[in-house]
């Protein structure tokens, strides 16, 4: 008979599997989404999720075991944006689908014309696609669907999307406080698949970025802004292995691994300043990347546009966005003063090819410091602390990864 998985959006299961998982749905949901109960208690859970059916059993038998992946649709949402899904991939895939089948229904009509019988009926279904997609096809209300399938009979229009764009579809259409609801219930000690099968990281975008104090930076700071986002982002491992990881360094990184069909997704992520920019400029018209490959910047911000410099022409306050843009600039206000005044950013060596001169912190090293102390308190005595800036790049990043699409 096999074992079955459900996914339920709004009281809805959007999609049903046998004996196994799909990878899109193990690399979305991870272990901190897990709520493994028995019996009566596990009722409650379940029913709080309005998992009624599962409710009512679980509360027949203090030996009932429910194992069940829940996650608020805002934290799903950002998963799928880092897997690359997109509402512009989303538009493009199920349009492919949509019109794969009214050229199918189509090509049957023309076949079958002397069984008019058959014929009509196709004819029909042909005028209820037309009508699902009346409101264009990014539109398209699947949950409302997926609620009117018979069972006994199914859908094969629903059939001919794919799952994972099924599963997108439904989520887009849902309110962040929203839940989504994965029940591993029935599947779990059936034997097709472990447990352990969940996330193992395999298809996990891999960030780069210049250097050991930006891996330290983004990773401590990913596991405070988004904890849940944790298992379902890679670092390539700079310090380990002893890369090379300046910005000049990670573009020839990045053009290598074009050159050797890499085919994983892989977004390169460098200062916002003058020396990406420069470096950057290797990778211009006419080389192109493949499609699974990017370099970006870090994104401008508030605090760098009126901020204390110091060069050979004496101190200013000047907008660095885009000329001494480190990581250390995305660290908040708190951290970047001393003695009530912001850490000085010193000019020092002029880019003849992009006519700009570069800058850094002058106490660096200090502001690091100072970052890792903060992190120490907000951890362990739950201080509060404003990372609003490193939620900035944090989602800039995210979205960025959203536009790499699946492979």
């Amino acid at each position: 008979m096999g074992c079955y998985a459900d996914v339920f959006a709004k009281n809805c299961s959007i999609l049903v599997y046998k004996n196994v998982l799909p990878d899109f749905l193990t690399d979305i949901f991870n272990d901190c989404d897990k709520q493994h109960e028995f019996g009566q208690k596990a009722s409650k859970i379940a029913k709080k999720y309005g998992l009624d059916n599962l409710a009512d059993w679980l509360k027949e038998d203090e030996n009932n075991e429910m194992i069940i992946f829940a996650q608020k649709v805002s934290i799903i949402k950002k998963r799928l944006s880092i897997y690359g899904y997109s509402d512009e991939y989303y538009k493009a895939q199920i349009t492919k689908a949509l019109d794969e089948r009214k050229e199918w229904l189509e090509e049957l009509i023309e076949d079958n014309k002397r069984d008019i019988e058959y014929a009509n009926s196709l004819k029909e279904e042909l005028d209820g696609l037309s009508h699902f997609r009346e409101n264009g096809d990014e539109n398209v209300d699947l949950i409302a669907r997926i609620k009117q399938i018979d069972y006994t009979e199914g859908d094969e229009l629903i059939d001919s999307i794919p799952e994972d764009i099924i599963f997108y579809g439904c989520i887009r259409t849902l309110e962040d406080e929203d839940y989504v609801i994965l029940d591993y219930s029935d599947l779990n000690g059936g034997g097709y698949m472990e447990i352990s099968e969940f996330n193992n990281r395999s298809n996990n975008p891999i960030i780069i970025v210049e250097g050991p104090n930006d891996y330290n930076i983004l990773s401590q700071s990913l596991r405070i802004i988004y904890p849940e986002l944790v298992d379902n982002i890679t670092f390539l491992d700079i310090d380990s292995y002893k890369v090379e990881s300046n910005a000049g360094a990670v573009v020839k990184m990045i053009k290598s691994f074009a050159g050797a069909g890499i085919k994983n997704r892989i977004l390169a992520v460098l200062d916002n300043d003058t020396g990406a920019k420069s470096a950057l400029r290797s990778i211009k018209k006419p080389i192109k990347l493949p499609n699974n490959l990017k370099i970006v910047q870090y994104p401008n911000i508030k605090i760098c546009e009126r901020y204390p410099t110091i060069g050979p022409q004496g101190e200013s306050i000047m907008d660095i966005n885009g000329l001494a843009g480190g990581i250390e600039m995305y660290l908040g206000e708190e951290i970047l003063t001393k003695d009530n005044k912001l850490e000085k950013v010193m000019w020092t060596s002029y880019m003849p090819d992009v006519q700009e001169y570069q800058g850094e912190l002058v106490n660096k090293k200090d502001v690091n410091k100072r970052f890792n102390d903060i992190v120490k308190k907000v951890v362990n005595e739950k201080y509060v602390y404003d990372f609003t800036d490193l939620k900035t790049l944090w989602d800039h990043i995210i979205q960025e990864l959203s536009s790499i699409s699946p492979i």
